[in-house]
């Protein structure tokens, strides 16, 4: 909280010294407590004092302190910021606050003085009432911590206090509740989750039932597809693709691994694979290549394809060099050959039965 200070002894003395001198010479300012030192009379006081003054008004001011401890000025409005006030000012101030006392106050002015007596002006916003409620209830358990039957009796009204609050809160809601007001939205709420609920029970029913169609028709489409296989690899069906072509004569192994390594007896197995269309070696033999290794090192292995009548070309367009395609065929034979640093190697012969895109 911001404050300024007016030390105890000096500030009493000031201060009953001006308030004399004031009322003596007419000097004081008479004004309207719930409008501020603004509205009263400005004898002896420049406009930059005045200026300050109602900022610090705007504040609102309130006198803090005890017997005990020096006197304060305290502000409070908590979002202000007071001005700056030199020591006449606060002593204006103090003057100001002590005038503004009701009656019962004015009578008690020597309770004020030395006492145990805190003074608000000015308009409080309901925030501002409950911020200074917290904070005057801070300070009496701060002047009472050393009393413990005071500070017993404190807690015990405080507890008193919000328990008649909520007592009263809840006699708010049931008062509330028998409204017909409350009645008719409550029933309006309630047909409308009714609602709710029914419209939910509706979709997951939906929901339910296009889940059972979809099921149906992934296990049509299951048994379809296990009994095309079965009738491609029968040979009751003729291939109608390259993936067909693959199921009809599985089971296969990869192209790539004789390619890299040839075996020293070809075993006549089906093989499928991917190749790069690199040359025609002779009539109906077709050079193919793939690299395989390292990414940045690769390695390049080479593969024979010997065409024929009976090969199903489903991707003829690819027969080109550079071209990438796939092969299935059968491992028959091994093929030496020499690499352009002279090398001598070995390279799978495939016997093409499909070749696709």
């Amino acid at each position: 909280m911001n404050k300024a200070v007016l030390p105890w002894g000096l500030g009493a003395i000031m201060l009953v010294l001006f308030s004399v001198v004031a009322l003596r010479c007419g000097t004081a300012v008479a004004a309207d407590p719930q409008s501020g030192p603004d509205q009263g009379k400005r004898q002896t006081y420049s406009k930059e004092d005045m200026a300050t003054l109602d900022k610090a008004w705007a504040c609102n001011p309130f006198i803090w302190g005890t017997q005990f401890t020096i006197r304060q000025i305290r502000f409070a409005n908590v979002d202000c910021t007071p001005p700056k006030m030199s020591y006449e000012d606060q002593v204006s101030l103090l003057d100001f606050l002590k005038r503004d006392l009701g009656e019962e106050q004015k009578s008690s002015l020597g309770r004020w003085l030395s006492g145990d007596l805190v003074v608000t002006l000015g308009p409080l916003t309901t925030q501002d009432q409950k911020n200074q409620i917290q904070r005057e209830d801070q300070r009496k358990r701060e002047r009472k911590a050393d009393d413990p039957a005071v500070l017993q009796a404190f807690e015990i009204e405080e507890k008193r206090r919000v328990q008649i609050a909520q007592e009263q809160a809840v006699q708010r809601r049931l008062a509330e509740e028998q409204t017909p007001e409350y009645q008719a939205e409550l029933r309006r709420q309630q047909a409308l989750e009714q609602k709710r609920l029914e419209q939910e029970a509706a979709e997951a029913e939906v929901q339910k039932q296009a889940a059972a169609v979809a099921k149906a028709k992934e296990e049509r489409e299951k048994v379809a597809l296990e009994e095309r296989k079965r009738k491609l690899k029968s040979g009751e069906l003729k291939a109608a693709n390259f993936s067909e072509a693959e199921i009809a004569n599985s089971p296969v192994q990869g192209l790539i691994g004789i390619m890299a390594s040839p075996l020293l007896v070809p075993d006549k197995g089906n093989y499928s694979g991917r190749a790069i269309v690199d040359g025609l070696e002779r009539a109906n033999l077709i050079r193919g290549k793939m690299a395989y290794g390292l990414v940045r090192s690769p390695e390049l292995a080479y593969v024979f394809l010997r065409m024929s009548s009976k090969t199903v070309n489903y991707a003829p367009s690819k027969m080109r060099v550079g071209e990438s395609v796939s092969v299935l065929g059968r491992y028959v034979d091994n093929v030496k050959y020499r690499t352009v640093s002279g090398d001598e190697r070995t390279a799978p012969v495939i016997e093409v039965m499909y070749i696709g895109d």
